[in-house]
């Protein structure tokens, strides 16, 4: 908002208060008519609010509202000590942000002992510690927005994340970069054809050059990897495999954790 956004959807549940779905929707520029917003939002919300969301919602912004400098110097203080502890153990890295510009609320630990970022976060579950998200290096943490004075297991978690990692041995990591001169993907198939091709089951190792015929998206990030009607190039295809490998979870793709991918029979 402080950069201008003219309407900002703010998810409030992620570090304030609130019940899980509950968000807020601030309005920031005159050229956004609030009788259109309202208009809009009596169309598609529905009649039926969840008014214990609601209130949770209004808790949130009394939280936030009554939120003193003296409560962020103590928050700033709490994280600055988990941090501290954590970078103690060999098995990870706790990153920065670049220029010490981030949300404070958020920290990455990255693996250095040959385990990915979801075997890292499997092991974790097993210690009752439950993360935001993986990827196949990282591990993402949301922290709570606390305020002076309030009591939070911080030191049991140190705890437990030591004991989940402690027979772990360092691993130097190999980077892999990769250098993509694709900059558009392009359907093979138009939209208009795909209803009428039969879809087949193609093994992943061999489906390079088939048309896929699902939409496949790894999250995190949450962004396509391959899109119905892409044509499935090695690059893509070594992707897959490597997300695959390191335990990714995918929205789409029903048959990957079978070695299976959806393809169109075009010929």
């Amino acid at each position: 908002m402080q950069l201008g956004a003219d309407i900002v959807v703010q998810s409030a549940h992620k570090t304030l208060p609130a019940m899980t779905m509950g968000s807020f929707l601030h309005v920031n520029s005159n050229l956004v008519s609030l009788e259109k917003v309202k208009d809009y939002l009596e169309v598609f919300q529905s009649s039926s609010p969840s008014y214990p969301i609601m209130a949770s919602l209004d808790l949130a912004r009394s939280y936030l509202g009554t939120y003193e400098q003296r409560d962020l110097a103590f928050l700033l203080a709490e994280i600055k000590h988990f941090k501290e502890a954590l970078a103690v153990i060999p098995a990870i890295i706790v990153l920065d942000f670049p220029d010490g510009h981030g949300d404070v609320l958020k920290m990455t630990i990255q693996s250095r002992c040959g385990l990915s970022g979801f075997e890292l976060q499997k092991r974790l579950e097993e210690y009752s510690i439950y993360t935001e998200l993986a990827d196949p290096n990282n591990v993402l943490f949301i922290l709570p927005l606390l305020k002076e004075g309030q009591q939070y297991p911080l030191e049991e978690t140190v705890s437990r994340i030591k004991m989940a990692f402690a027979s772990l041995p360092v691993i130097k990591r190999k980077e892999e970069f990769h250098i993509n001169s694709q900059k558009i993907t392009e359907l093979a198939v138009p939209f208009e054809k795909m209803d009428r091709l039969t879809v087949d089951e193609a093994a992943i190792a061999e489906a390079e050059g088939l048309v896929c015929a699902e939409t496949i998206t790894p999250y995190p990030p949450g962004i396509p990897l391959l899109i119905k009607g892409e044509r499935i190039t090695a690059l893509k295809l070594s992707q897959l495999q490597q997300l695959v490998e390191t335990g990714a979870r995918f929205q789409g793709g029903s048959t990957i954790k079978n070695g299976l991918i959806k393809t169109f029979h075009t010929t």
